[in-house]
């Protein structure tokens, strides 16, 4: 069994939404607090390394530690910076497999898988395009597929 790992564009994409994120953080404080007081400098300063901390500590560790694997049985994802998780869910109890892709996804030739069954969901964040179609087809043996994954037209 061999884990896959995310591509390298998939955290380049985490760090400039965290950027964004706490950029907002910033000038929200600094237009909310007094200017030029103590407590301006301190909420702006404890922001900023904040930012730091989550775009050079956090979103590499957990891009690191992300990746799924599949075998004969069961499919496994593991996650997570401080505790690393692993969830496992076994192949004959899924419900469904469903493949997004979002506007940016798109553009980079990435997509989210969520496998669904009773009781129980796991999200592949951002995987590429061939790995989703191959894990929805492998997932779903002998299950008929109404739409492409290029186009939206109805085969």
């Amino acid at each position: 069994m061999e884990f896959k790992y995310l591509p390298k564009r998939v955290m380049v994409i985490w760090e400039l939404i965290t950027l964004i994120l706490c950029g907002s953080l910033i000038c929200l404080g600094a237009f909310l607090i007094a200017k030029d007081t103590f407590l301006w400098y301190a909420v702006l300063w404890l922001l900023g390394a904040f930012s730091i901390f989550m775009v050079f500590f956090y979103v590499p560790i957990y891009y690191v530690n992300y990746c799924y694997a599949i075998n004969e049985t069961h499919v496994i994802l593991t996650h997570g910076v401080l505790y690393n998780r692993v969830h496992h869910l076994k192949i004959d109890k899924i419900s469904y497999v469903s493949v997004y892709k979002t506007p940016l996804a798109r553009l980079l030739g990435l997509r989210t898988v969520i496998i669904s069954a009773p009781g129980s969901q796991m999200r592949l964040l951002f995987i590429k395009s061939a790995d989703a179609k191959e894990l929805s087809k492998r997932l779903s043996p002998g299950r008929k597929f109404l739409f492409d994954e290029d186009s939206s037209e109805v085969m």
